[in-house]
């Protein structure tokens, strides 16, 4: 039973790559869908574009894998190889927005067992994506500062920004970071760091303490013995996260308010005073134009007098 959950975890299983496109596609049509469907709502008259909805099925789905390669000085994936991921757009645009009698996105797609058959696919390709870009950022040729031996931003940064490239080209940076950072960027930059700490800062002090950490607790060392190395533990260990977190924030299950990082990110959020310095600004923006009014309306009565 082990074996093959690690090789789900690894992706290591045929037609693996398929699996993980077509759930990738699928979660970004039915997002679409959705977005597109309360659209309508507001605006019954608005036409419908049908190769708008098609771009947007590809870049909130591939937009990362597509665009970060270049901010890296390297080809883009679509272009080397897009194929498959091109091709899993089409067939998931087309079942969503036009099966028959709209039979796919009704029935299909509410199906909760179908549910999680994509969203695992889904988030199993994130998962590979945050490693896989982690080690990739190392291949041209970032340098480490004078006060740390190993590269650390350029490397967590990358794989971090590669989930938000689609939803900015999409909604703006603005609406997506106007309620603080989304759930993408925090689990993208926990997940990351712990990859890139662990298995790459072989001689820093963040590596050795990490390392250390896991390996001198007796069930943890166990569990880490049995896999292939150091990245093939962090990456089952990422995939595992990303698949049970994405499958919990499904509507038939927890649903979207299941936050792991909510608590931590709220205790350092106002342990730094970010959260009280933004509502400190407010209110006295708010004090100035009510002292304002206050003032133009003696003044007025002044006059009057």
């Amino acid at each position: 039973m082990m074996d093959y959950i690690l090789t789900f975890l690894r992706a290591s299983f045929p037609f693996a790559l398929e699996f993980m496109v077509f759930g990738m596609a699928m979660e970004s049509a039915v997002a679409v869908r959705k977005a597109d469907d309360a659209e309508v709502k507001k605006s019954p008259k608005s036409p419908y574009n049908w190769f708008l909805t098609l771009v947007q099925v590809s870049l909130i789905g591939f937009g990362g894998g597509w665009l970060m390669p270049i901010m890296l000085g390297l080809p883009s994936s679509f272009l080397l190889g897009g194929d498959i991921n091109t091709f899993g757009c089409v067939i998931s645009w087309y079942l969503v927005f036009h099966s028959p009698s709209d039979f796919f996105y009704q029935k299909v797609c509410s199906f909760l067992p179908f549910q999680i058959f994509y969203i695992s696919g889904a988030q199993l390709f994130r998962a590979t994506g945050i490693y896989g870009f982690v080690d990739k950022a190392l291949t041209v040729g970032m340098k480490p500062c004078q006060y740390y031996p190993t590269p650390m931003l350029g490397p967590i940064l990358t794989a971090s920004l590669l989930s938000n490239v689609g939803p900015i080209f999409r909604l703006g940076y603005k609406d997506w970071f106007k309620n603080g950072l989304p759930s993408n960027f925090q689990y993208s930059f926990v997940l990351s760091s712990f990859y890139h700490i662990y298995t790459n800062d072989l001689t820093g002090f963040l590596g050795k303490s990490l390392r250390l950490t896991l390996t001198s607790t007796p069930i943890l060392s166990t569990i880490i013995s049995t896999f292939d190395d150091d990245k093939d533990f962090c990456g089952c260990v990422i995939a595992l996260f990303m698949v049970v977190y994405g499958c919990c924030k499904l509507p038939s299950l927890i649903g979207g308010t299941f936050d792991p990082f909510k608590v931590p990110s709220e205790v350092l959020k106002n342990g730094l005073g970010l959260g009280d310095c933004n509502n400190r600004k407010r209110e006295e923006e708010g004090s100035k134009k009510k002292g304002g009014k206050s003032r133009g309306r003696s003044q007025s009565r002044k006059k009057k007098d």
